[in-house]
């Protein structure tokens, strides 16, 4: 029995973390993975291809640039494929802002700043495979 074709979306504005998220996802087989580095460059391909799973990052570019943020990647994502299976990444700490966030449907929310977030975006992708 073959796994069944997964691909995955990076939306992440910083090319270090996206270059180490697709490292580290890319260790599963069967997995086309995307890097985007706005949500606007996601839209482009999300017209052609559904993810099965996104890592998506919070802050995508400063507010005041009126571009996109991960909440409002999700939501063109949902609206796709309601089953994608989503991590937030952020640097956000406070426990009144993550609570907002949880509401929106992201399967995980991982911090940015933790030492060991990448391990637990592989934790979090093999759980889901499996």
């Amino acid at each position: 029995m073959t796994a069944k074709r997964q691909i995955a979306f990076i939306i992440e504005d910083s090319q270090i973390i996206s270059s180490i998220v697709k490292k580290v996802i890319s260790v599963y087989p069967g997995i086309e993975i995307f890097e985007f580095n706005s949500g606007e460059d996601m839209l482009i391909e999300l017209e052609k291809t559904t993810p099965n799973i996104a890592i998506i990052d919070y802050f995508l570019a400063p507010e005041d640039q009126g571009k996109m943020n991960g909440v409002e990647v999700l939501s063109f994502l949902k609206n796709r494929n309601p089953n994608v299976y989503s991590i937030l990444l952020t640097g956000i700490g406070d426990d009144q802002k993550i609570e907002e966030l949880s509401a929106h449907g992201f399967d995980r929310i991982l911090f940015k700043d933790n030492e060991d977030v990448f391990e637990y975006i592989s934790d979090s992708i093999r759980e889901h495979l499996s």
